[in-house]
């Protein structure tokens, strides 16, 4: 069975949720439906196509989203399919984001996400019906978990394709209607315009060499008085500062600044964003990421300093995920020109 973007989409393209877009972001959605199906069937894509396309043919009775572990079971079935089907899935291997379960396979990822939603959702706005955007979404657990709460539409991207296939695994039995995945960058869905009541930006902001202007792309996608989830690595202090380590930050290349709280709200401000609320402040524990069967590769135990887990390899202070809600004012400031 051939499986691809567009397949997946006709859900979401074909009801109401795709009128409450304006015509412009329907033109665009399109258009990033076609790059992304193009884009998902080169290179890794086609190994990892051919390795979902072989997964066997088994069919949920019971789809759950609601609860930690997003699970999909069925009648009883064979060993050789459930044998099948754990391959399959480990051949997609590592898994960052879950956990999940597909007919009695677990799927122990490398982060307890639903740790993470547990402390996120008391402070989340109304998402049922409203149109949601996650910006580099992983394998889609929150897409997931989101689709529990009934939105109208709930795009998910992220350029990296082998997420895109764990997801396109995990809906080939999940059948879950209204979201949708496109393997692309925040970048590539800015012409969508101010289109989304509430965007995710889960992880990400610290990988971007400018993160002010990460901030205000997000202002710019939402909608006049949207709200973005912000969840981002920072420092304590109490003054408005960031840190830019380098070379590496907890074995990161691509980990550019690290804010305090205080310099991340001020970010947020500049960006175009107010009503800024502090909703949570964790420390990262290796109880909550770590190594497991399905994602054999270092994790936070070899990040952090054995004889000192309040710092990185490198000695820098270890991580403290912050997340923040706030809402868009309009019109978002623009994106600094090009120097």
């Amino acid at each position: 069975m051939s499986i691809n973007v567009s397949r997946l989409a006709m859900n979401v393209l074909h009801d109401t949720a795709y009128d409450m877009l304006s015509s412009q972001a329907q033109r665009h959605l399109s258009e990033l439906l076609r790059r992304g199906e193009a884009y998902a069937r080169k290179g890794l894509g086609v190994e990892l196509q051919q390795t979902v396309q072989r997964m066997p043919n088994l069919t949920a009775t019971t789809v759950t989203l609601g609860t930690p572990t997003i699970a999909a079971t069925g009648p009883a079935q064979s060993p050789e399919a459930i044998s099948d089907l754990r391959d399959a899935l480990m051949q997609l291997a590592p898994w960052r984001k879950g956990p999940f379960s597909l007919f009695g396979v677990q799927v122990d990822a490398e982060w307890r996400s639903d740790w993470k939603w547990a402390r996120l959702r008391p402070f989340l706005p109304e998402l049922h019906h409203k149109r949601i955007l996650d910006i580099g979404c992983g394998n889609g657990y929150y897409l997931f978990r989101i689709a529990h709460e009934a939105p109208a539409i709930a795009i998910g991207v992220d350029p990296f394709l082998r997420y895109y296939y764990q997801y396109l695994a995990l809906q080939r039995y999940l059948q879950t209607p209204g979201i949708l995945f496109i393997p692309c960058a925040l970048d590539d869905v800015l012409d969508l315009g101010p289109t989304f009541d509430v965007v995710f930006c889960m992880g990400m902001l610290n990988h971007h060499r400018s993160p002010l202007d990460c901030l205000r792309q997000l202002a710019m996608l939402l909608d006049s008085r949207g709200t973005a989830v912000v969840e981002a690595l920072t420092i304590s202090g109490a003054g408005d500062h960031a840190l830019s380590p380098y070379p590496r930050y907890a074995k990161m290349h691509n980990c550019y600044f690290l804010p305090t709280v205080p310099c991340l709200i001020h970010w947020l401000r500049r960006a175009g964003f107010d009503d800024v609320q502090v909703v949570g402040q964790t420390a990262t524990t290796c109880e909550e990421q770590r190594r497991t069967e399905w994602m054999t590769f270092e994790s936070l135990a070899d990040f952090l300093d054995p004889r000192d887990p309040a710092l990185t390899v490198e000695g820098y202070p270890a991580p403290i995920r912050t997340t923040v809600v706030c809402r868009a004012k309009h019109p978002a400031p623009a994106t600094s020109p090009p120097t």
